[in-house]
Protein backbone atom coordinates (compact mmCIF):
# COMPACT_ATOMS: atom_id res chain seq x y z
CA UNK A 1 0.00 0.00 0.00
CA UNK A 2 1.34 3.36 -0.60
CA UNK A 3 2.19 5.83 2.01
CA UNK A 4 -0.05 8.42 2.79
CA UNK A 5 2.65 11.04 1.54
CA UNK A 6 2.12 9.85 -2.44
CA UNK A 7 -1.46 10.06 -1.92
CA UNK A 8 -1.09 14.00 -1.46
CA UNK A 9 -1.69 16.42 -4.76
CA UNK A 10 1.42 16.10 -7.38
CA UNK A 11 3.27 18.96 -7.04
CA UNK A 12 3.53 20.61 -10.82
CA UNK A 13 0.46 19.18 -12.20
CA UNK A 14 -1.17 23.09 -11.79
CA UNK A 15 1.20 24.24 -14.80
CA UNK A 16 -0.75 21.76 -17.22
CA UNK A 17 -3.02 23.54 -19.02
CA UNK A 18 -6.81 21.80 -19.28
CA UNK A 19 -7.68 20.47 -22.50
CA UNK A 20 -4.19 20.00 -23.58
CA UNK A 21 -3.86 17.62 -27.04
CA UNK A 22 -1.21 15.62 -25.23
CA UNK A 23 -0.14 14.72 -21.59
CA UNK A 24 3.26 14.21 -19.89
CA UNK A 25 4.22 10.44 -20.65
CA UNK A 26 1.40 10.31 -23.04
CA UNK A 27 2.94 7.13 -25.20
CA UNK A 28 2.83 5.13 -21.11
CA UNK A 29 -0.46 6.78 -20.63
CA UNK A 30 -1.78 5.05 -23.71
CA UNK A 31 -0.92 1.86 -22.50
CA UNK A 32 -2.49 2.05 -19.49
CA UNK A 33 -5.73 4.53 -18.79
CA UNK A 34 -8.84 3.20 -20.74
CA UNK A 35 -9.66 5.95 -23.65
CA UNK A 36 -12.69 7.60 -21.26
CA UNK A 37 -9.58 7.55 -18.63
CA UNK A 38 -7.34 9.18 -20.66
CA UNK A 39 -10.11 11.75 -22.08
CA UNK A 40 -10.79 12.29 -18.49
CA UNK A 41 -7.27 13.20 -17.98
CA UNK A 42 -7.00 15.33 -20.33
CA UNK A 43 -9.76 17.55 -19.92
CA UNK A 44 -8.59 17.79 -16.18
CA UNK A 45 -5.13 18.27 -17.03
CA UNK A 46 -3.92 20.62 -13.77
CA UNK A 47 -6.34 18.61 -11.21
CA UNK A 48 -3.48 17.68 -9.06
CA UNK A 49 -5.66 15.29 -6.81
CA UNK A 50 -6.14 13.55 -9.96
CA UNK A 51 -2.34 13.56 -10.98
CA UNK A 52 -1.78 12.49 -7.53
CA UNK A 53 -4.07 9.34 -8.30
CA UNK A 54 -2.24 8.38 -10.91
CA UNK A 55 1.25 8.75 -9.27
CA UNK A 56 -0.27 6.28 -6.30
CA UNK A 57 -1.30 3.72 -9.31
CA UNK A 58 1.83 3.76 -10.80
CA UNK A 59 4.00 3.49 -7.59
CA UNK A 60 1.96 0.41 -6.94
CA UNK A 61 2.48 -0.67 -10.10
CA UNK A 62 6.26 -0.61 -9.39
CA UNK A 63 6.59 -2.17 -6.15
CA UNK A 64 4.64 -5.01 -7.40
CA UNK A 65 6.86 -5.77 -10.41
CA UNK A 66 9.72 -4.98 -8.01
CA UNK A 67 8.64 -8.65 -6.23
CA UNK A 68 8.91 -10.57 -9.63
CA UNK A 69 11.03 -13.12 -9.62
CA UNK A 70 13.71 -12.02 -12.88
CA UNK A 71 16.80 -11.63 -11.68
CA UNK A 72 17.78 -8.36 -12.74
CA UNK A 73 14.86 -7.43 -10.92
CA UNK A 74 15.52 -9.41 -7.77
CA UNK A 75 19.07 -7.97 -7.49
CA UNK A 76 17.61 -4.42 -7.70
CA UNK A 77 14.87 -4.85 -5.49
CA UNK A 78 15.74 -2.81 -2.77
CA UNK A 79 17.20 0.51 -4.81
CA UNK A 80 13.54 0.14 -6.65
CA UNK A 81 11.42 0.28 -3.33
CA UNK A 82 14.47 3.34 -2.36
CA UNK A 83 13.43 5.54 -5.22
CA UNK A 84 9.84 5.61 -3.64
CA UNK A 85 10.49 5.98 0.02
CA UNK A 86 13.06 8.65 -0.95
CA UNK A 87 10.30 10.59 -2.72
CA UNK A 88 8.02 10.08 -0.64
CA UNK A 89 9.90 11.71 2.04
CA UNK A 90 10.87 14.58 0.16
CA UNK A 91 14.80 13.40 -0.65
CA UNK A 92 13.99 14.75 -4.82
CA UNK A 93 18.07 14.73 -5.36
CA UNK A 94 18.37 11.08 -4.26
CA UNK A 95 15.26 10.03 -5.88
CA UNK A 96 16.27 11.62 -9.04
CA UNK A 97 19.92 10.45 -9.03
CA UNK A 98 18.19 6.12 -7.98
CA UNK A 99 15.68 6.47 -10.91
CA UNK A 100 18.35 7.74 -13.67
CA UNK A 101 20.77 4.75 -12.54
CA UNK A 102 18.42 2.60 -12.11
CA UNK A 103 16.66 2.82 -15.78
CA UNK A 104 19.89 2.59 -17.00
CA UNK A 105 20.79 -0.35 -15.51
CA UNK A 106 17.70 -2.10 -16.02
CA UNK A 107 17.59 -1.03 -20.24
CA UNK A 108 21.64 -2.59 -20.40
CA UNK A 109 20.00 -5.92 -18.25
CA UNK A 110 17.15 -5.88 -21.05
CA UNK A 111 19.99 -5.67 -23.91
CA UNK A 112 21.75 -8.62 -22.57
CA UNK A 113 18.77 -10.51 -22.69
CA UNK A 114 17.74 -9.98 -25.97
CA UNK A 115 21.13 -10.37 -27.29
CA UNK A 116 20.65 -14.17 -26.13
CA UNK A 117 17.92 -14.41 -29.20
CA UNK A 118 19.62 -11.01 -31.61
CA UNK A 119 22.28 -10.20 -33.36
CA UNK A 120 23.54 -7.20 -30.95
CA UNK A 121 26.76 -7.22 -29.52
CA UNK A 122 29.86 -7.75 -32.03
CA UNK A 123 31.72 -11.21 -30.77
CA UNK A 124 35.43 -10.83 -29.65
CA UNK A 125 34.85 -7.05 -30.00
CA UNK A 126 33.97 -5.11 -27.03
CA UNK A 127 32.15 -2.15 -27.04
CA UNK A 128 30.61 -2.73 -30.67
CA UNK A 129 27.38 -3.77 -32.03
CA UNK A 130 25.57 -4.05 -34.86
CA UNK A 131 23.65 -1.94 -36.80
CA UNK A 132 19.87 -3.67 -37.35
CA UNK A 133 19.06 -1.20 -40.15
CA UNK A 134 22.56 -1.32 -41.94
CA UNK A 135 23.78 -4.55 -40.79
CA UNK A 136 27.08 -2.09 -40.14
CA UNK A 137 29.29 -2.53 -37.11
CA UNK A 138 29.76 0.27 -34.96
CA UNK A 139 31.55 1.07 -31.18
CA UNK A 140 29.32 2.68 -28.64
CA UNK A 141 29.05 2.49 -24.95
CA UNK A 142 25.62 4.58 -24.62
CA UNK A 143 22.53 3.05 -24.27
CA UNK A 144 20.73 5.75 -26.37
CA UNK A 145 22.70 4.49 -29.31
CA UNK A 146 21.72 0.42 -28.60
CA UNK A 147 17.83 1.41 -28.44
CA UNK A 148 18.02 3.77 -31.79
CA UNK A 149 20.25 1.80 -33.88
CA UNK A 150 20.14 -2.27 -32.40
CA UNK A 151 17.48 -4.84 -32.01
CA UNK A 152 16.52 -4.39 -28.75
CA UNK A 153 14.50 -1.15 -30.45
CA UNK A 154 12.00 -4.14 -31.31
CA UNK A 155 11.18 -5.04 -28.42
CA UNK A 156 10.20 -1.89 -27.19
CA UNK A 157 7.36 1.06 -27.76
CA UNK A 158 8.63 3.32 -30.54
CA UNK A 159 7.17 6.46 -28.64
CA UNK A 160 9.20 5.70 -25.54
CA UNK A 161 12.14 4.69 -27.77
CA UNK A 162 11.57 8.34 -29.09
CA UNK A 163 11.07 10.16 -25.53
CA UNK A 164 13.88 8.42 -23.82
CA UNK A 165 16.69 9.25 -26.74
CA UNK A 166 15.56 12.49 -27.41
CA UNK A 167 14.17 13.77 -23.77
CA UNK A 168 15.22 11.58 -21.04
CA UNK A 169 18.73 10.67 -22.17
CA UNK A 170 19.80 14.00 -22.50
CA UNK A 171 18.27 15.06 -19.40
CA UNK A 172 20.15 12.39 -17.25
CA UNK A 173 23.64 13.05 -18.15
CA UNK A 174 23.50 16.28 -15.75
CA UNK A 175 21.92 14.50 -13.15
CA UNK A 176 24.59 11.18 -13.17
CA UNK A 177 27.15 13.87 -13.82
CA UNK A 178 27.32 15.54 -11.06
CA UNK A 179 25.19 18.49 -12.53
CA UNK A 180 22.26 20.07 -11.17
CA UNK A 181 18.80 18.56 -10.01
CA UNK A 182 15.39 18.64 -10.21
CA UNK A 183 14.24 19.88 -6.86
CA UNK A 184 11.47 22.59 -5.64
CA UNK A 185 14.20 25.21 -5.30
CA UNK A 186 14.42 25.25 -8.83
CA UNK A 187 11.50 23.34 -10.34
CA UNK A 188 8.37 23.97 -9.95
CA UNK A 189 6.78 21.00 -11.31
CA UNK A 190 9.20 18.45 -9.79
CA UNK A 191 6.25 16.24 -8.91
CA UNK A 192 5.22 15.70 -12.69
CA UNK A 193 8.50 15.50 -13.54
CA UNK A 194 9.46 12.35 -11.11
CA UNK A 195 6.22 10.95 -12.33
CA UNK A 196 6.92 10.46 -15.73
CA UNK A 197 10.68 8.58 -15.00
CA UNK A 198 8.04 6.17 -12.89
CA UNK A 199 6.57 5.91 -15.98
CA UNK A 200 10.11 5.12 -17.29
CA UNK A 201 10.65 2.70 -14.61
CA UNK A 202 7.22 0.60 -15.14
CA UNK A 203 7.54 0.24 -18.60
CA UNK A 204 10.91 -1.18 -18.44
CA UNK A 205 10.38 -3.37 -15.41
CA UNK A 206 7.53 -4.71 -17.65
CA UNK A 207 9.41 -5.45 -20.59
CA UNK A 208 11.75 -7.28 -18.25
CA UNK A 209 8.53 -9.26 -16.83
CA UNK A 210 7.81 -9.90 -20.54
CA UNK A 211 10.97 -11.08 -22.16
CA UNK A 212 11.33 -13.81 -19.33
CA UNK A 213 7.69 -15.06 -19.78
CA UNK A 214 8.58 -15.67 -23.79
CA UNK A 215 11.77 -17.19 -22.70
CA UNK A 216 10.27 -19.25 -20.37
CA UNK A 217 7.76 -20.52 -22.74
CA UNK A 218 10.25 -20.93 -25.81
CA UNK A 219 11.63 -23.51 -23.47
CA UNK A 220 8.70 -25.18 -22.88
CA UNK A 221 7.83 -25.24 -26.46
CA UNK A 222 11.31 -26.51 -27.77
CA UNK A 223 10.58 -29.05 -24.88
CA UNK A 224 7.10 -30.19 -25.87
CA UNK A 225 8.48 -30.50 -29.74
CA UNK A 226 11.67 -32.45 -28.83
CA UNK A 227 9.61 -34.77 -26.42
CA UNK A 228 6.95 -35.21 -29.50
CA UNK A 229 9.38 -35.33 -32.82
CA UNK A 230 9.29 -38.76 -34.84
CA UNK A 231 13.06 -39.64 -33.20
CA UNK A 232 11.55 -39.84 -29.66
CA UNK A 233 8.69 -42.32 -31.01
CA UNK A 234 8.68 -45.91 -29.75
CA UNK A 235 8.44 -48.40 -32.43
CA UNK A 236 7.43 -51.85 -31.89
CA UNK A 237 10.53 -54.67 -31.57
CA UNK A 238 10.72 -56.86 -34.63
CA UNK A 239 9.41 -60.40 -33.70
CA UNK A 240 12.05 -62.69 -33.72
CA UNK A 241 10.63 -65.43 -33.66
CA UNK A 242 8.83 -64.65 -37.20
Amino acid sequence: MASPRLLLPLAGSECIPNGVDELPGGWYLHHRLTVAEYKKLLTHANDAKAWGQLFHRTADAVREKAKLPVLAIEERKDLILSVLENFENGHYGSAMILIFSLIEGLLWMLTNAISAKEKIFVKDKEGWVYDCESGNEFQTNRIRDILERTAVKRYLDPAFVREFCQELYEERNPVLHGGQICSEEICNHVGICFLQKLFVLDYVLGRLEKLQEEQVYGMLDELYRRANSPENESFPKKDSAG
